[in-house]
């Protein structure tokens, strides 16, 4: 299924299986992390247990017995919806992620300019500004070079 998908670079995946199993889950877990895409599978039979991991592995929508012609589209749509939601989602929490990474080297760095040079929390970030500033380069980056030289030099606890 990998090799396939990566050959033909597919918009949507559909797949279906009388009872999805551990291997193809985890061939879409694979999947979801090389090349994230919707993917729809029909399944013949149902099993509550199973439901939690076709949702973890990625799926779009899971569709249980027979499938109707006429509801195709409705489910290609639905799952295409959901797998954007879910992507912009995902998208939210990293950024959330490397925000909040970047204040806490920030407010590290600040202590410890804090610190060793006896400044306030104000000075010490205008340092930091003014240094990034003269630089061109990110606040963040200053901070982290200076986390590394204080590092280098004990003095980070």
């Amino acid at each position: 299924m990998l090799a396939k998908a990566e050959e033909y670079q597919p918009d949507i995946l559909v797949v279906g299986m009388d009872l999805p199993d551990e291997d193809t889950l985890q061939q879409l877990v694979e999947l979801r992390e090389r090349m994230p895409l919707p993917v729809i599978v029909f399944s013949e039979k149902d099993a509550p247990p199973l439901v939690q991991k076709v949702v973890k592995a990625g799926v779009s929508a899971f569709i249980v017995d027979d499938i109707q012609p006429q509801r195709l589209p409705s489910i290609i749509n639905i799952a295409v919806a959901r797998f954007h939601e879910q992507q912009g989602l995902i998208k939210e929490l990293n950024t959330a992620k490397t925000k909040l990474a970047e204040r806490k080297t920030l407010e590290k760095a600040k202590g410890l300019l804090m610190k060793q040079k006896g400044l306030s929390e104000d000075e010490a970030y205008t340092s930091l500004r003014k240094l990034a500033m003269d630089k061109g380069q990110p606040i963040v980056k200053v901070a982290e070079s200076i986390i590394d030289v204080f590092s280098l030099l004990g003095d980070v606890e």
